[in-house]
């Protein structure tokens, strides 16, 4: 029988981080695969093992999004050193709750719907402003 998995993309790595992701999997009885950004792995490697995860844990902005796009649960773990600022314009966009285990995906799709409508007008605009 395969575990469920724990997909971890972590940027900056401590033993803080490791010791979280290590409580949560034992807690859940997950396996779980840290990757962080020294690896060399392939943009499909990543985005599937994302996909594919029952949990995704990370630090990273584009871990956040990606988990978002495809609806999984997460856990953040707020990075001291880079993106705090971009998670909470993304929590204010979205109306995420950062801290909560589950996340209401109706919700938040309809407002990634929202924002994507939003930009794909913009782009529309400004490129006819220019032809």
């Amino acid at each position: 029988m395969v575990k469920e998995q724990i997909f971890c993309y972590i940027l900056d790595e401590d033993e803080q981080k490791k010791k979280c992701i290590q409580d949560i999997a034992k807690e859940k009885g997950y396996e779980y695969s840290i990757w962080t950004r020294d690896k060399n792995y392939t943009i499909e490697q990543w985005l599937r093992s994302i996909r594919d995860a029952k949990l995704i844990i990370t630090d990273s902005y584009h871990g956040l999004l990606f988990s978002l796009i495809f609806n999984n649960e997460f856990r953040l773990l707020r990075n001291d050193y880079r993106g705090n600022a971009r998670f909470e314009s993304i929590v204010s966009m979205l109306g995420l709750n950062l801290d909560a285990e589950q996340q209401d995906y109706s919700v938040i799709n309809v407002n990634i719907a929202s924002k994507r409508e939003e930009s794909l007008r913009f782009l529309k605009n400004s490129l006819n402003d220019r032809i």
